[in-house]
């Protein structure tokens, strides 16, 4: 079933008065429970196509479905809301609040989404020990070496129990040891609950973890 449908998606941005075109006509197909590596050379247009897939920005044309729901037709607080419901976002830099601890990163998108107190700090805690941090709930991002960093991330992008995980070069900052140990992470996601994963990255061994991939190039897909 298909969870994700691009169709002939473009993007162009304006400067000045010219029209710089970014995606070229984007059609693709992410199906329930799928693994897929997205990668391209740096200018290609791969984060454009993921903040479009993230509903972070929206197609200059063409459609997006995002379970069933045309993304292109909504407002930006209709955006808003799927987007805290369906995806969770893990980011090269990690992007935790430095001023919060573990547990308080990982409630902040159930504060999002309306979560009672209670409720959100047992899921926080449930999601801590789930990435083998249950005893690091209350050291500061500064206080964690990059790949605890990075399964807090981990454990804050799943908070809301969304459908799809997009992760953008969630390796990108760490040494090999500590990425593989991410990767199987992740991977054991899709095993255990059926996550659908979307990974960004320019490196073929992150890529191989995937079950596909999907190359773009100058805007369009080349496979």
């Amino acid at each position: 079933m298909a969870l994700i449908e691009l169709r002939d998606v473009k993007k162009s941005y304006k400067l000045d008065s010219i029209e710089i075109p970014v995606l070229k006509g984007i059609s693709m197909i992410v199906e329930k429970g799928e693994v897929v590596a997205l990668v391209g050379p740096s200018g290609s247009g791969k984060s454009t196509l993921m903040n479009i897939i993230g509903c972070l920005d929206v197609p200059t044309s063409g459609e997006y479905i995002l379970d069933n729901i045309p993304v292109q037709n909504m407002n930006r607080d209709q955006i808003a809301h799927i987007r805290n419901k369906k995806i969770g976002f893990v980011f090269q830099n990690f992007n935790l609040i430095a001023r919060l601890t573990a547990l308080e990163n990982v409630e902040l998108p159930m504060i999002y989404a309306g979560v009672g107190r209670k409720e959100r700090k047992e899921r926080a805690m449930e999601l801590l020990n789930m990435v083998g941090l249950s005893d690091r709930s209350g050291h500061y991002p500064t206080q964690l070496s990059g790949g605890q960093q990075q399964r807090v991330a981990i454990a804050r992008a799943l908070a809301n129990n969304p459908p799809i995980i997009l992760a953008d070069e969630p390796t990108g900052s760490l040494d090999t040891a500590t990425g593989k140990s991410i990767m199987e992470l992740l991977l054991s996601l899709n095993d255990k609950f059926g996550t659908t994963l979307i990974i960004v990255t320019h490196d073929p061994t992150v890529a191989s973890y995937c079950r596909r991939t999907v190359r773009i190039k100058d805007g369009l897909l080349v496979e």
